[in-house]
């Protein structure tokens, strides 16, 4: 039993490597490092800022959605913000979404990590159920419904509906990863706050707010998305950024694991940008710039918010 046990840790930690490997290689394939090093120096300085303060702007919208609740057990809205900053850089770097669990670990001095949870899921769900809505409404927007009866458009219509029934099961089937997992044994604590929240937003005011900063948070993101594309010479719109960004999401919710990302992100990127008709380098370039640039602004706010509360534990020990 031991053996097997030593067996799945090292399958869990040698599958994502191998996995990241096969990728890049398969997208190196297709266009070299130096040519993504080109295009990288060519990204205007003034779009990589713009791309950076829209990235800066999701996380202050998506921690709104956190203080909508939160803010009712006495926590500040910038001890939240610089949690959500240490929070989201190990989202992004530990597979299988165990990064989840440095929320409500970071905030278990403060507000009991049940409640914690239950906040982290509300927001996720509102995040997917507004995707799928303002994605159907690009995919008509996009190609036309007449699209639909069109064979040539058949790859299209699969990636599409693919896309949408990924995220329609991940609303139905998302539970916190925290349940799954023996070191939370008071679960019933954890529904009960999800009960209680999940009345709150029966309220119109907290409803209209979490839509709203929901909304704010997914067109920040799309903002960034769109600096970065303009930055390689990719001219879309905005609807069509956003239906592009979709497809890489839902590809990443595949039962299939990398490192840091790497490839998978790549991956979806090319598929739905080549969906638009752009050559499959500019695509590769586009996800491998959108991507490395996303998580430089990542590591940055993860070094802010650790400064943040390092230097908050200083002053506590001097007072």
């Amino acid at each position: 039993m031991r053996l097997i046990n030593v067996n799945k840790k090292y399958y869990a930690f040698i599958f994502p490597i191998i996995f990241t490997s096969l990728i890049l290689t398969f997208l190196f394939y297709s266009i070299s490092i130096k040519e993504i090093i080109n295009a990288f120096q060519t990204i205007p300085f003034n779009l990589i800022l713009l791309g950076f303060i829209f990235h800066l702007s999701a996380y202050f919208f998506r921690t709104l959605t956190f203080w909508i609740f939160l803010k009712e057990e006495r926590i500040s809205f910038f001890n939240l913000l610089n949690a959500h900053f240490i929070h989201n850089f190990y989202m992004q770097i530990i597979p299988a979404n165990l990064g989840e669990l440095s929320f409500p670990v970071i905030l278990k001095k403060k507000i009991s990590m049940a409640k914690t949870l239950s906040v982290l899921f509300l927001s996720r769900i509102s995040l997917l159920i507004l995707s799928i809505i303002i994605f159907l409404f690009c995919t008509l927007y996009i190609f036309n419904i007449k699209f639909i009866f069109q064979i040539q458009k058949i790859p299209h219509i699969l990636i599409t509906l693919g896309t949408l029934l990924i995220l329609i099961i991940l609303v139905i089937k998302f539970k916190p990863i925290i349940l799954k997992m023996k070191y939370f044994t008071k679960v019933v604590k954890i529904i009960e706050s999800l009960r209680a929240y999940s009345v709150k937003i029966k309220e119109p005011r907290r409803l209209i707010e979490l839509i709203g900063y929901s909304l704010f948070t997914l067109l920040a993101l799309t903002l960034y998305y769109w600096m970065i594309l303009k930055g390689v010479n990719i001219h879309l719109n905005l609807l069509e950024v956003f239906y592009v960004s979709t497809i890489g999401i839902a590809f990443l919710l595949l039962p299939i694991k990398s490192v840091a990302g790497f490839g998978t992100i790549e991956g979806g990127w090319v598929i739905g940008l080549m969906l638009l008709n752009i050559s499959k380098t500019q695509a590769i370039k586009a996800g491998f710039a959108i991507h490395l640039y996303a998580l430089a602004n990542v590591f940055i706010l993860f070094i802010f918010g650790m400064l943040y509360f390092l230097l908050k534990r200083r002053m506590k020990e001097k007072s």
